[in-house]
């Protein structure tokens, strides 16, 4: 995933547009069956502490989920989306 997709991703995370939250609900769909899905554990900033958060991630390329969906550009790598 490019650096200019990462941002786009967490750009839509962070604000409210109904078109891409759509196209993520939609996407999801998909990532939440397939095998490839992996539970990762990584670290954020949570009231100012560092904290180790669960996350579910692709297991084909490491990309968060709630990132990778709301890509505008960004395509599933087994090409489900």
């Amino acid at each position: 995933m490019q650096l200019s997709k990462i941002i786009n991703g967490w750009k839509h995370y962070f604000t409210d547009n109904s078109e891409v939250e759509e196209m993520a609900k939609e996407r999801i769909k998909h990532c939440i069956e397939c095998p490839q899905k992996k539970e990762s554990k990584v670290f954020g900033w949570v009231k100012d502490e560092v904290e180790e958060i669960s996350s579910t991630i692709c297991g084909k390329c490491n990309c968060p989920l709630a990132m990778k969906v709301r890509s505008i550009n960004e395509n599933c790598p087994l090409k489900k989306w």
